[in-house]
């Protein structure tokens, strides 16, 4: 049996309708923020310091958190890092950081954060050289 011809047929594809490309948005500028007037109203004033801790305490004080330090770092170098497990170690490096803290701290003369690390980390080097 022959082949039939059979006529071509044109099928037209649906024309879809494609969104209009994006616009560029432009960032709509912000008003500049007011400047604060820094200017001293009395010139002839000198800058005060804030003290937290009154100045005659500052020497005993100081010595109080070197004391704390001190112990803190006896009590580490009785352990052997090694040995402690994954967490305690971490608590081992926490002690170190506070420490690192203290001494920062009183470098720049804040006394009563000095203490907190310091009593932080003297607390903590404590329990960590009973285990």
């Amino acid at each position: 049996m022959p082949l039939v011809d059979v006529p071509a047929r044109t099928v037209e594809r649906p024309r879809i309708a494609l969104p209009p490309p994006p616009r560029e948005i432009k960032p709509e500028p912000r008003p500049e923020p007011p400047v604060a007037d820094t200017k001293p109203t009395d010139e002839g004033k000198p800058v005060t310091t804030l003290q937290v801790m009154p100045t005659d305490r500052d020497a005993e004080s100081e010595t109080r958190i070197r004391g704390l330090l001190q112990a803190a770092t006896a009590d580490l170098n009785r352990v052997d890092y090694r040995k402690f497990e994954r967490d305690v170690q971490v608590q081992y490096d926490t002690v170190k950081s506070f420490m690192r803290q203290a001494e920062d701290a009183l470098k720049s003369k804040n006394l009563v954060f000095a203490q907190t690390m310091a009593e932080k980390a003297a607390t903590l080097a404590g329990q960590l050289s009973g285990r």
